[in-house]
């Protein structure tokens, strides 16, 4: 999974990392080869996160495990299960703040004591809970640059993984097509 630092502007999976949406912050994207707050946070806060993991946003193609929990050989730690992430979730804030973590920030509060930053924490236990117009509305104006793009995914039953290269195109099954899309020619491209 990428590292970024807690409260940058989010750049993950746009469309153009030259222009990141002013709106939204990247929050518990950790790694091994970066420190990370540690501390304990509220059962109250650990439940409404929880409650976020069952809305994803932004579902990548392929999957991510857990860093943490797995020896060099890759194989989980003893006693220790697979935990994987596919996609994010998104928090709103205050002045429609948004938040985007991997959703694998579950498992990192529970089992590994990460301490997001306050702001965050606030935004988890008082902001809009998904399902709710508000959030809706607020997370849909954060996507809109979207709208074109989960269009040509609807129609042709794909979705994109971003990599080095660009982004990739698979399908349902998660079998990657072999077409690689740079960025700027994203909505330019016939499938």
């Amino acid at each position: 999974m990428p590292y970024f630092k807690d409260l940058t502007n989010y750049q993950y999976l746009l469309w153009d990392e030259k222009n990141p949406n002013e709106y939204v912050f990247n929050v518990g994207w950790l790694d091994e080869f970066n420190d990370f707050p540690k501390g304990e946070t509220s059962q109250e806060f650990k439940d409404k996160l929880r409650f976020y993991f069952k809305f994803p946003q932004q579902q990548t193609c392929g999957f991510r495990s857990c860093c943490f929990c797995y020896k060099e050989d890759g194989l989980p730690k003893e006693g220790q299960r697979w935990y994987i992430s596919d996609s994010e979730i998104w928090i709103v804030g205050k002045n429609n703040k948004i938040y985007a973590s991997p959703k694998m920030i579950v498992h990192y509060v529970e089992q590994h004591n990460y301490l997001p930053p306050p702001e965050f924490i606030e935004a988890v236990l008082n902001g809009p809970l998904p399902g709710s117009d508000e959030y809706n509305n607020i997370i849909s104006e954060a996507n809109n640059e979207y709208k074109d793009l989960e269009k040509l995914m609807n129609d042709n039953d794909i979705f994109f993984s971003k990599n080095r290269d660009g982004y990739i195109v698979c399908n349902k099954e998660f079998a990657e097509l072999k077409i690689i899309i740079k960025p700027k020619n994203i909505l330019n491209q016939s499938i």
